[in-house]
């Protein structure tokens, strides 16, 4: 059988499920506005953040670890790369 208690717990359950589904619709709406719909502001940032060029990694001669091309001289003696 309902009872008073019963029934103000499912309208606070409804309510509740209601006021999740608006905040989720307002973050949607940000995100839209801020990147726009086809998402084209995020990968302008991510472009932009990824400016770097990408090298590939040389074996060294001396240790056998492999390095980037332009990289510093470790602390080992016999390193081959410039300090």
């Amino acid at each position: 059988m309902l009872s008073i208690t019963k029934l103000i717990v499912l309208f606070l359950a409804i309510v509740g499920v209601w006021y999740l589904f608006r905040i989720g619709t307002r973050v949607n709406q940000a995100r839209a506005d801020r990147f726009g719909a086809d998402g084209a502001k995020a990968e302008k940032a991510t472009a932009k953040s990824n400016k770097r060029e990408i090298e590939d990694l040389v074996k060294c001669r001396q240790c056998g670890s492999y390095v980037s091309p332009s990289a510093r001289a470790c602390s080992r003696e016999d390193c081959p790369y410039p300090r």
